[in-house]
């Protein structure tokens, strides 16, 4: 279960990636999502590696993100820089808070068996 858990999460991280780069913006660039990585596992610690859970971390963490981008369409009178840090500072805080509270899953950090 684990083998095939791992492979399917890194199967729809390359389709994802994939997508991001050839079909939303159409080229590849260096840096191209920004440490969103970081963020993405601290949606699934603040979830406390419930499924559901996770999901309404990561909308949370994409509102903080398109909040940002709103913020600055609208021209408040902040400096843009700040406001691209937003959704950073909400993952930074989010987990130095919910780190300590959350269990990890029993067999995080154990070697998978041996496949026959």
């Amino acid at each position: 279960m684990r083998i095939t858990a791992v492979s399917l999460g890194g199967m729809f991280a390359g389709i994802g990636g994939a997508f991001l780069s050839i079909g939303e913006i159409n080229t590849f660039l260096e840096g191209l999502v920004a440490g969103r990585g970081f963020i993405a596992l601290t949606a699934v610690i603040f979830g406390r590696y419930d499924p559901l859970r996770v999901t309404g971390a990561c909308l949370l963490f994409g509102l903080a993100d398109g909040l940002q981008l709103r913020m600055q369409s609208y021209g408040f009178p902040i400096p843009y820089q700040l406001l691209i840090m937003f959704p950073y500072v909400l993952t930074l805080v989010v987990f130095v808070v919910f780190v300590h509270r959350v269990r990890p899953p029993a067999a995080m950090g154990k070697p998978y068996p041996p496949i026959a």
